[in-house]
């Protein structure tokens, strides 16, 4: 039996098959101010680039456009900047372990499972087997672009360094 938290609106739930254990976080050490902002030790990296979203300068804002089931939000919510400030393409030996995972996380904020069979980048198309096929960077732009705008409505924008794409670099691919 799950005994209600609120009497006068809910009901207990008699013969339910879900169990309730409190969990208690230990307190932060004397003289921390806020949970820290990085790895703890015995971290596990699956990925020299992990976790990918500390590894570019980070700043936030509030800031309104953001999505939620579908509409947009009625009031300001928070926005992670990501400033990629150098190449996020990954060696060739990182893109294989990819290729051959199982699944792979996708869909920020909310994490599904998905199988990679392609990398684009703006001249070539890498896929799974090992082929590769050439690709337009127009057609790369325009993509990326897309996805960009997919991404700031779920709270996420990236600012690509002005520096890597006046080098002729593609900011979006990490070049």
């Amino acid at each position: 039996e799950v005994v209600s938290s609120m009497p006068s609106r809910f009901m207990d739930i008699p013969g339910c098959r879900v169990r309730l254990s409190d969990f208690r976080h230990p307190g932060l050490p004397s003289g921390t101010a806020h949970f820290p902002n990085e790895l703890l030790p015995g971290c596990q990296l699956p990925a020299p680039t992990f976790p990918d979203i500390g590894w570019h300068p980070l700043s936030c804002s509030f800031e309104t456009g953001v999505k939620v089931f579908q509409f947009e939000a009625r009031g300001k919510s928070l926005i992670l900047r990501l400033t990629p400030n150098v190449p996020a393409v990954p060696p060739d030996k990182t893109l294989l372990r990819l290729f051959r995972a199982p699944c792979v996380h996708i869909d920020y904020p909310t994490a599904h499972r998905g199988k990679v069979v392609a990398v684009y980048t703006p001249h070539w198309r890498q896929h799974a087997g090992g082929t590769r096929q050439q690709n337009n960077p127009r057609d790369h732009e325009l993509m990326v672009r897309y996805h960009m705008q997919e991404w700031r409505q779920h709270g996420l924008v990236l600012d690509f360094d002005a520096a890597v794409v006046a080098a002729g670099g593609d900011a979006a691919a990490g070049r």
